[in-house]
């Protein structure tokens, strides 16, 4: 299948690298801190962490094929998150805070996307407002 451009279609990781090397030090994502901040990430950066917490996953345990739970606030994170799962080779499943914590019908969502037997590897511990986000700092 190709593109209108006439290009093979590629991954999202194929994509990322693509990026990477076309303009890597162009701002790839925009993320608000609050109040007038806001964090900046390059096409470097976003590759260059997602590669390394796609290293953590790995050595978690993740193989390929492996469901990844991810549960987050849209962020930037998020999708530097959901690209290191990809690099691992796991399949991200998205599930969204507004999800109540102890609804039978999320608990059993995640019985089925988390392989049994496993913890569940932290990805972040930096703290949101009402929430915290996944990050790959173990």
């Amino acid at each position: 299948m190709t593109n209108d451009n006439n290009a093979a279609m590629k991954t999202p990781v194929q994509a990322l690298e693509d990026r990477r090397r076309q303009q890597g030090d162009s701002v790839a994502m925009v993320q608000p801190l609050g109040g007038d901040q806001v964090r900046r990430y390059t096409w470097n950066e976003v590759a260059d962490e997602a590669y390394r917490m796609a290293a953590y996953l790995k050595a978690e345990g993740i193989q390929a094929g492996d469901r990844v739970a991810l549960v987050s606030k849209n962020c930037a994170e998020w999708i530097i998150a959901d690209l290191a799962i990809w690099v691992a080779g796991g399949v991200s499943v998205p599930l969204y805070p507004t999800l109540l914590a102890d609804s039978v019908r999320l608990r059993r969502q995640l019985r089925r996307y988390l392989p049994s037997g496993r913890s569940v590897a932290p990805l972040a511990r930096r703290r949101t407002a009402g929430g915290r986000q996944l990050r790959g700092d173990g």
